[in-house]
């Protein structure tokens, strides 16, 4: 790989964490700084975002992503004119006649938009509108072989997507999902699948060898409680 994102979580540790890796990696492999606000429940200030931003900028990153909470036009603003760094979002927007107004408001230099929520129709919406707008698109594929391949897919139709995320987390199920077994990259690169559909076959069996188990996850929780209120 030559590119990896960096999700960071505390804003008092990012720039320790992000000097350590530009350290280590020196001019191997760009980055991308993810700060995840876009649907935090309790985001940073736009204050603590452009001052981070500017502590970014010597580092030479290729983009800050979802500085604040995504409803935050006006908070965008005030950062993507405070800072030379390219600033990008957002994932958890659906549709291209939702980004037209972050797009008119030229907060983004980047867009992105997730895959597996657009999908390949949408999708396309909202790349045409980011070409008209002269923005390159990154496509958020968080999950399993199914989202990875769309995206890469996808992105070989469209000629302003920039790049198309991995997700390296530990999934099991993907070793049985990918027809091909894994994806091969060579120099932040993957060739054209050669196969029918998106590369992924699903077999019956995989219900019973990864049943369904509800639990707290990162981002929410499926477990209902009540609470009496006074």
């Amino acid at each position: 790989f030559r590119v990896y994102k960096m999700r960071v979580v505390n804003p008092n540790s990012v720039i320790k964490i992000v000097a350590s890796f530009k350290k280590h990696f020196k001019n191997k492999m760009d980055l991308i700084v993810d700060a995840v606000q876009g649907s935090a429940a309790n985001p940073w200030s736009t204050k603590v975002s452009i001052n981070l931003a500017k502590e970014l900028e010597k580092y030479n990153i290729l983009f800050f992503e979802e500085p604040c909470r995504v409803e935050n036009i006006q908070g965008y603003s005030e950062i993507k004119k405070s800072t030379r760094l390219n600033i990008a979002g957002a994932e958890s927007i659906p549709t291209a006649r939702a980004f037209k107004p972050y797009l008119e408001s030229s907060v983004f230099d980047v867009l992105q938009f997730d895959i597996a929520t657009s999908g390949f129709t949408e999708g396309r919406r909202i790349c045409d509108l980011a070409y008209i707008h002269n923005k390159p698109v990154a496509i958020h594929s968080w999950g399993s072989a199914i989202s990875i391949m769309a995206g890469i897919h996808f992105g070989l139709t469209v000629p302003n997507v920039a790049f198309t995320e991995y997700c390296f987390m530990d999934h099991p199920i993907n070793k049985e999902l990918f027809e091909n077994k894994k994806i091969k990259i060579s120099n932040g690169y993957t060739p054209t699948p050669n196969c029918y559909g998106l590369g992924v076959k699903f077999k019956d069996i995989l219900t019973k060898k990864f049943p369904y188990k509800e639990k707290i996850n990162t981002m929410i929780s499926t477990n209902t409680h009540e609470i009496k209120l006074k």
